[in-house]
């Protein structure tokens, strides 16, 4: 007959609360990976900043729980090792949370924002305050815009960064390929919805804009 002590039986269940929490979280990891490949508009107006504060409130709380879980969920020996496992559980736990809530809130905000009816769309000339170039990892690459009204990010592709390059306003810092200081001297011509204020770009979010989308602004046409 095997006779388990109290010790061990604690620490059997303390293994299983760390898998379950684990489980959870990379669960939360991949429903934001999907909802994030779905999510093809990039919101313009309102700013929703109380929504973004909340999912980093949330991601927070889940942070310093998944570090207890980390801490407690074995017995080794040092005590090393069970700060660096509360470490990455806390990492794992912050992105996790942070990132789903994100995605939901969007798909939420979305739905509340842009209804079926009451919704229309149009072709508008959005002015670009900058561009900017970097390396992701392992070659992988973008190519990124920051509208001048409403600070919002866009990715588009390689050659309309080029045609930026080929056309600098006077005054830019031409030897600076990975930056391009644009200050309204180019437009993205892009899809933009709108219902009552709030406003949303369509074909953008995780997607790069359609090859083409930038030119020079025209004068007197720039509607954003």
């Amino acid at each position: 007959m095997i006779i388990l002590d109290d010790a061990f039986l604690e620490d059997q269940a303390r293994a299983r609360c760390g898998t379950i929490w684990l489980v959870a979280m990379f669960g939360l990891g991949a429903l934001a990976f999907l909802l994030d490949w779905f999510d093809s508009t990039t919101e313009l107006a309102p700013a929703h900043h109380g929504i973004a504060t909340l999912g980093r409130v949330a991601a927070t709380l889940a942070c310093l729980t998944a570090a207890v879980i980390g801490f407690r969920v074995r017995r080794p020996r040092r005590v090393a090792d069970r700060l660096f496992r509360a470490s990455w559980y806390a990492l794992l736990g912050f992105l996790a949370v942070y990132f789903a809530l994100t995605e939901i809130a969007t798909i939420v905000v979305g739905w509340r924002d842009f209804p079926a009816t009451g919704s229309r769309s149009s072709q508008r000339l959005i002015a670009i305050a900058d561009a900017s170039h970097y390396t992701v990892s392992k070659g992988s690459q973008r190519w990124m815009v920051t509208t001048r009204s409403f600070g919002a990010t866009l990715d588009i592709t390689r050659e309309d960064y080029g045609f930026m390059l080929a056309h600098r306003r006077a005054g830019d810092d031409a030897s600076e390929p990975d930056a391009i200081a644009s200050d309204g001297h180019f437009c993205a011509r892009v899809t933009v919805e709108q219902a009552g204020s709030a406003l949303r770009v369509i074909h953008a979010g995780s997607y790069t804009l359609p090859q083409g989308t930038i030119v020079l602004c025209p004068a007197g046409e720039v509607s954003l």
